[in-house]
């Protein structure tokens, strides 16, 4: 089975925002990997012609995935078709195929920026994928998309994930050294411990301790070194 990242998404539109919510719930309806929140609990903001949608999403191995194959370039659709499946391709093509044509008639545009993390393959990262309304006037006045995609890989590590992910803060645990945002601190050594590694309540002053400080009595139970 494949890892699952965290990411922390916010999407903007403007000239197209109706257009842009009704292509993410249709495409992330009934999904294993979403674009943003859930399609039922979406966090909108209207500014005039500028629509803000904010949120959490997970990501296959990386969330870099879902934003390029859930907004792929306008002249290469078959990841989009392949990454949402056989049974609602048609349908989910042609809601991202008017999306676009409102972008590009309209002179709007969507940029989707985002900030990730998995621990099991050490990702950690942030990313833009951006598409933009324009007119080639040198050659067909035609109106088109313009679309670029960017990435920036981090070294995985506490400062580097709570920066991508903005709104929680991150530690590294003392003891099996992962990055993990619950934790707590031992009230003898300081050390930060995540709740994966096991911590111990002093019998004498209800300390919460973690093994290096705890002295276990066969008969009494589990005390700091100040109460043994």
């Amino acid at each position: 089975m494949a890892n699952i990242s965290d990411a922390t998404v916010q999407i903007s539109a403007v000239k197209c925002g109706s257009e842009l919510l009704e292509y993410i719930k249709l495409a992330q309806d009934n999904a294993y990997y979403n674009i943003v929140g859930r399609s039922g609990e979406l966090d909108v903001k209207e500014d005039g012609d500028t629509w803000t949608i904010e949120g959490s999403a997970s990501g296959r191995w990386s969330y870099q995935h879902n934003a390029s194959r859930y907004f792929p370039h306008p002249d290469n659709l078959e990841d989009l078709r392949h990454w949402v499946g056989k049974e609602k391709a048609d349908e989910v093509e042609v809601s991202y195929r008017k999306l676009l044509d409102v972008i590009a008639n309209n002179g709007g545009s969507v940029h989707i920026s985002y900030g990730e993390s998995e621990s099991g393959a050490l990702i950690c990262g942030s990313g833009e994928v951006a598409l933009i309304g324009r007119i080639d006037g040198k050659n067909s006045s035609q109106p088109f998309v313009e679309y670029s995609e960017t990435y920036e890989a981090l070294e995985y590590n506490a400062e580097n994930v709570s920066s991508v992910h903005e709104a929680d803060e991150y530690y590294d645990c003392a003891k099996c050294e992962s990055v993990v945002c619950e934790i707590d601190k031992c009230a003898i050594c300081r050390d930060l411990v995540c709740e994966d590694c096991e911590m111990y309540s002093c019998k004498g002053c209800n300390a919460s301790i973690c093994e290096s400080c705890t002295i276990t009595d066969s008969l009494m139970g589990n005390y700091c070194k100040s109460c043994h």
